[in-house]
Parts: structure tokens; C-alpha cells; sequence
């Protein structure tokens, strides 16, 4: 599955998500888990104000399976999908 790949309905919510992930996975570098959670919850509201199919389970799947692997890269430890509560 190519990183591009996030089921949003249009090429405009998939930049939105693409353009969301980008920022977390810098913020994971410089905050502690629970900030990154906070901020992703904001982003995804304020994404889906626009681009309500954020919330469809098979992108949030994607975001929350994605952005488990990069903490768990970043911080050298085992995260789930599950720890984003999406």
C-alpha cells in the first residue's frame, strides 16, 4: 500500500491526511505520546469539518496503524493501533 493511499474519498482529503501525518510524525521526534494523541484527535476534527470520511474505519485504521509504527520507531518500543483510540 503506498503511503499516498489513505481511502479519503478525494485527492484533496488524502493531502489533508498526507499533510496531518507528515506533522505528527515530526512531532513524535520532540513530544511524549500523549501530546501527539491530543493533536491528532484536533487535526482529524478540524480535517473533517472539510473531509468528513476521516472518520470512516478503514482510514482510521490506516492513520492509527501508520502513526503506531513510526512511534514505535521513534521511541523504540512496541505501540499498538489501539493506543490512538481512533
Amino acid at each position: 500500500m503506498s503511503e499516498r493511499t489513505w481511502l479519503m474519498f478525494t485527492e484533496e482529503g488524502t493531502n489533508a491526511v498526507e499533510k496531518m501525518m507528515l506533522e505528527l510524525k515530526e512531532d513524535l521526534k520532540s513530544n511524549p505520546l500523549p501530546i501527539v494523541r491530543e493533536k491528532l484527535r484536533q487535526k482529524m476534527k478540524k480535517i473533517s469539518e472539510t473531509f468528513g470520511e476521516i472518520y470512516d474505519t478503514d482510514v482510521r485504521y490506516n492513520i492509527a496503524y501508520r502513526l503506531a509504527r513510526a512511534a514505535s520507531s521513534v521511541h523504540e518500543i512496541e505501540i499498538d493501533s489501539i493506543y490512538w483510540d481512533l
